[in-house]
């Protein structure tokens, strides 16, 4: 009888499955998801994801996808159509196609932007974050998530230093602030674009993100880039930690004086009280005052605020203040807001 060449013969049948591997994930989509589970709370919870259809919402949403079979959270995708641009109805149900492709909901919400002096991009932005939280609060969801990335946030730090806007401003973007989250300004730009390639999602690019119109775009495109060149790669970066640690000391002092101008804003005036503050303090104060009177708070900046301060300790006054409206020192020292007729609003 002839033994069978190279050892002992496998039974016919018995032969192993083929193995499939899944393809493993790339590093910069693993980032980008853990950075997402990172930020979520530890009890379930339901999610609206922005998505604009560009690389760094597309990876959010893919990342969302995931832990949407994964997890016990839940998540819905919102675009938003500004009606800004022409096509932007076919571009939003092209976003929503994109997210659904992943396996994540979507719906598509249209909003009107009123056009006033803080320019297009501030009015987009308000309309956009209005329309969302309808929908978070219409879904019963606990928060919103976006998808700004640190160079985002590099950015809107390079932007509060050059307008001078204070050290609010200076600290950025909030990781969560009330119900609007960022999960991703701990992840770059070129990693977000890096994931959607990875997992070949079909992400567009705005033709607005490259509108030189635009100061963020210029910050992008050419400041940013020229500090780099000439201080290195890390500017963006030593930026965003900037940003974090006057988080800090804003949130510090934007706590201690929002517990004092409970007892110096008395009904529509600013107590003069309010000049026994530490300037720190008072300017906060002043800045609450000044928010709550204004038609458009958005237009408050640091010489505003600054003007206010120096009013209360016995600087020139009446001033010049956004919606038409000037501030004035009463005789006890006590500052109100009138309309450019003279009149309390």
């Amino acid at each position: 009888m002839k033994r069978a060449s190279g050892g002992r013969a496998r039974a016919a049948g018995n032969s192993p499955a083929p193995q499939h591997r899944r393809p493993s994930l790339d590093p910069d989509s693993a980032a980008i998801r853990q950075a997402v589970v990172d930020c979520l709370p530890a009890k379930p919870g339901r999610f609206i994801v922005a998505v604009s259809g560009g690389p760094d919402s597309a990876a959010l949403a893919a990342a969302c996808a995931y832990l949407n079979v994964k997890t016990e959270h839940s998540f819905t995708a919102v675009v938003v159509d500004h009606g800004l641009q022409s096509g932007s109805a076919h571009t939003a149900v092209r976003a929503a196609g994109m997210v659904l492709g992943l396996g994540l909901p979507a719906v598509v919400r249209t909003v009107n932007v009123e056009r006033t002096a803080s320019g297009l991009e501030a009015d987009a932005r308000k309309a956009r974050y209005r329309v969302l939280e309808k929908a978070r609060i219409a879904a019963g969801a606990q928060a919103v998530l976006t998808g700004h990335t640190r160079d985002d946030q590099a950015e809107t730090v390079l932007l509060g230093l050059l307008r001078g806007s204070g050290s609010r401003a200076v600290a950025g973007m909030r990781s969560k602030k009330g119900t609007l989250w960022r999960p991703l300004l701990g992840i770059e730009r070129r990693q977000t674009v890096n994931s959607a390639y990875a997992q070949r999602i079909p992400a567009w690019h705005d033709p607005m993100n490259t509108d030189p119109d635009y100061t963020r775009v210029r910050v992008r495109q050419e400041v940013l880039p020229a500090l780099a060149d000439h201080l290195g790669e890390g500017v963006k970066g030593n930026l965003a930690r900037t940003a974090e640690l006057a988080a800090f000391d804003a949130d510090y002092l934007d706590e201690r004086a929002a517990r004092m101008a409970e007892s110096l804003i008395e009904a529509d005036q600013l107590s003069a009280r309010t000049a026994m503050l530490p300037p720190a303090l008072g300017t906060r104060v002043a800045r609450t005052w000044l928010a709550a009177q204004l038609k458009e708070p958005d237009q408050l900046t640091a010489e505003h605020i600054l003007g206010a301060w120096r009013a209360l300790t016995g600087g020139a006054q009446p001033l010049s203040m956004p919606g038409g409206m000037s501030l004035v020192r009463n005789d006890r020292g006590d500052l109100h807001l009138v309309r450019g007729d003279g009149k309390t609003p």
